[in-house]
């Protein structure tokens, strides 16, 4: 794994990362959200979890069903002779909108090669936490930094109870300004 993979442990390290990179993204365990949505999302899935981390299958589609257009499942897999790479299992309308349709596909097939590590670090924060975070992202990555989104991001198991996906639902906005929105974070 590279060196920046290794860094990342949680929130805090993706913080610090993203400063030195550059990156338009903040991170925090608060799990206050501005979207009503995203605290439904919350209490989902904290009665799923438990004391643990729930289970893919104890989020079933019809559960999901208010929050589809706007969730994405990222699913970390490690080849025997390469770094971790993430793949999209699953992605909402409202965020192919602005990604284009990924479903299915390695991030390495539809985001710019500078923009990949910054989604792995995303996501290896998640499964470094174990928990839900809150995200704050700017759409650097397809021209479109007007956009900033808010994001609920938590990890969930497989049936063989490995730790690699990765449930995120939120929305992009022209109206957040991104100074704005990480002053108040």
């Amino acid at each position: 794994m590279s060196e920046d993979a290794d860094r990342i442990t949680g929130p805090d390290s993706l913080n610090v990362l993203a400063q030195d990179k550059g990156w338009g993204v903040f991170c925090d365990a608060s799990c206050r959200f501005m979207l009503p949505e995203l605290d439904d999302l919350l209490t989902l899935w904290r009665s799923k979890a438990g004391s643990g981390i729930p289970r893919r299958t104890a989020l079933t589609p019809r559960l999901l069903k208010p929050y589809m257009r706007i969730l994405t499942l990222h699913e970390r897999v490690i080849h025997p002779h390469a770094e971790r790479c993430y793949r999209v299992r699953v992605m909402g309308d409202a965020i192919a909108q602005i990604t284009g349709a990924a479903s299915g596909m390695f991030y390495e097939a539809f985001l710019p090669e500078s923009a990949v590590p910054k989604w792995n670090a995303m996501n290896d924060a998640v499964l470094g936490h174990g928990g839900p975070l809150r995200m704050l992202v700017r759409a650097d990555s397809f021209s479109k930094s007007f956009l900033t989104g808010e994001f609920f991001a938590a990890p969930l198991r497989m049936e063989d109870d490995t730790t690699n996906l990765v449930l995120t639902a939120g929305r992009f906005d022209a109206r957040w300004r991104w100074q704005d929105v990480t002053n108040g974070a």
